[in-house]
């Protein structure tokens, strides 16, 4: 009748920086990704004790995900980079009746992120969602909800009902930091099966506002204008959806940061590698040039100056941060 949890939140992938920050520190403080495998690689023809342990630890973690990945028990959520809690999140729904009620506490990613969108629609735009209650984990008037977790982290109380049970409308709210705010009329908001498919109708993604007032003005102007990109139903025999394009837009990732990271020097490796400054920003050795790497956090809407990357050597995650430039606030305003 009722599945009721708070499911580990814990990543099947192995996840180097936490593992080594237990084990070698040294490795796990390297900012770049590059950086960590050319210190793991000499632990590997060192013959170190700790590389056949780690060597252990990747097979495992891959082992696992390959055995979730073909079980056919997690056919929604059991690919890709699984976390454990997704695992419980599909089980739950295969365990619950029909006309029963499944509510967990999970990471907001199952609202959110593409690895969950086939299993986020098949409640959002069907009617079977009840709430979702996102909270982020700081400025409570307590504390942390969860001390242990990092403070940017954002988790989601979500309710949802058995094959056969539904709702009028789901009760959503957003940045919420205290559970009083989750009765706040202008916090909370009743979205339909309609309204998900409307906002985001190639994920059913849940629709973030901050308020009543934002998502009146967003789920208008979604009524009155085109999709950019719509897809269509899956193609089981070639795998693939139809598109309905209202400009002939093609996306395109540039960098990974991480898989890529070895292709981003930093201005002593320029130097060592006997580049020379050649202005606005580039470095250049003969024909060959060094171009400046941008990031999302250094550019905002109306200003592409807005901040620069200081470094914090001693963040494990994150050691990139953004640094506001004053001038270029200043003009902003």
């Amino acid at each position: 009748d009722a599945v009721i949890g708070n499911p580990p939140w814990d990543r099947i992938k192995l996840q180097e920086v936490e593992w080594f920050a237990e084990r070698e520190p040294k490795i796990a403080m390297q900012a770049r990704a590059a950086d960590r495998k050319k210190l793991i690689e000499e632990l590997q023809q060192k013959g170190a004790p700790l590389w056949a342990q780690y060597e252990e630890a990747t097979s495992r973690a891959e082992a696992n995900a390959r055995v979730l990945g073909k079980a056919g028990d997690y056919p929604l959520l059991g690919g890709g980079d699984v976390n454990l809690y997704s695992l419980f999140v599909e089980r739950a729904q295969a365990l619950a009746d029909p006309a029963g009620l499944v509510a967990l506490l999970t990471p907001s990613g199952i609202a959110a992120d593409k690895g969950a969108a086939e299993f986020f629609s098949g409640i959002s735009t069907t009617g079977r969602l009840g709430a979702l209650f996102d909270f982020e984990n700081r400025n409570n008037p307590d504390g942390s909800f969860f001390p242990d977790v990092d403070s940017r982290f954002k988790f989601s109380v979500l309710v949802f009902g058995g094959a056969r049970r539904t709702f009028e409308h789901a009760r959503c709210a957003f940045y919420l930091n205290d559970i009083a705010q989750t009765l706040d009329a202008e916090r909370v908001l009743d979205l339909t099966a309609e309204d998900f498919a409307l906002v985001n109708p190639n994920t059913g993604a849940a629709p973030i506002f901050r308020s009543r007032r934002d998502a009146e003005i967003t789920t208008r102007i979604y009524r009155a204008n085109p999709v950019l990109l719509k897809r269509g139903e899956l193609n089981k025999s070639t795998n693939q959806r139809s598109e309905h394009k209202v400009w002939p837009v093609k996306y395109l990732r540039m960098f990974d940061m991480t898989n890529d990271s070895n292709l981003f020097l930093t201005r002593l490796e320029l130097e060592k590698r006997g580049f020379e400054p050649s202005g606005l920003n580039r470095w250049r050795k003969g024909r060959d040039e060094a171009v400046p790497l941008y990031e999302g956090k250094m550019v905002q809407m109306f200003d592409h100056r807005a901040a620069d990357v200081a470094i914090h050597a001693g963040n494990l995650h994150r050691a990139a941060q953004p640094a506001p430039r004053r001038a270029t606030r200043a003009a902003s305003r």
